[in-house]
């Protein structure tokens, strides 16, 4: 089991991801793997899955939360920036992640969706707040990267109030990041300085 049996994808696209390195001031790529949204049929909400292509790897795993900005990358029309607070690595964190696609159409349809995820939200997690007491989401997975999987849809989305502090410092960070950074592979650095990553299709 995946943990995922329980959830509707909405969307569902190949992708290079990478992660801020903040003590190094620098994009790190965490691989090229599925970039899905999820929609959990019993609580609604949906969440931001990425998995490694291959090992299977959760890379990236947290709700889609209301407020979130998802902006163009300064450098590519093929990929966008965005700050959350993840559920990855096992424990909640503040990160700035950016997604690279194959092409600006691709790119585009995702943003749509992701907005439209966001908003989807607000309204599913403003009526979880109003008294409905989360249930275990995917209990039971196994495998690497299944449990932080199930456990972003308890922990994560349960924490819109709690983590306001750490979003806040994240979308403060996108904000500067995303207006000067540049993604760089292999791939780039052979053609030159600041060229920006491309994705498989």
């Amino acid at each position: 089991m995946s943990g995922e049996e329980a959830e509707d994808a909405w969307v569902d696209f190949k992708s290079k991801l990478y992660r801020f390195d903040h003590g190094g001031g620098e994009w790190k790529e965490r691989g090229v793997g599925q970039t899905r949204l999820l929609r959990h049929k019993v609580t609604d909400r949906v969440r931001l899955l990425f998995r490694q292509e291959k090992t299977l790897k959760v890379r990236a795993n947290h709700i889609v939360m209301p407020g979130t900005k998802l902006a163009p990358h300064a450098g590519s029309d093929k990929a966008v920036v965005w700050s959350a607070v993840d559920f990855s690595e096992g424990e909640q964190a503040a990160e700035l992640f950016c997604l690279r696609f194959a092409s600006p159409e691709r790119a585009a349809e995702f943003t749509a969706k992701f907005e439209e995820a966001v908003a989807h939200n607000a309204k599913a997690l403003g009526e979880a707040a109003g008294g409905v007491e989360e249930e275990g989401e995917g209990e039971g997975g196994e495998g690497e990267g299944e449990a932080s999987a199930s456990k972003a849809g308890s922990a994560t989305a349960s924490a819109s109030a709690a983590d306001t502090p750490a979003k806040s410092a994240a979308d403060e960070l996108a904000g500067e990041v995303a207006a000067k950074a540049t993604v760089v592979d292999d791939e780039a650095e052979s053609g030159g300085a600041g060229g920006a990553a491309k994705a498989d299709e």
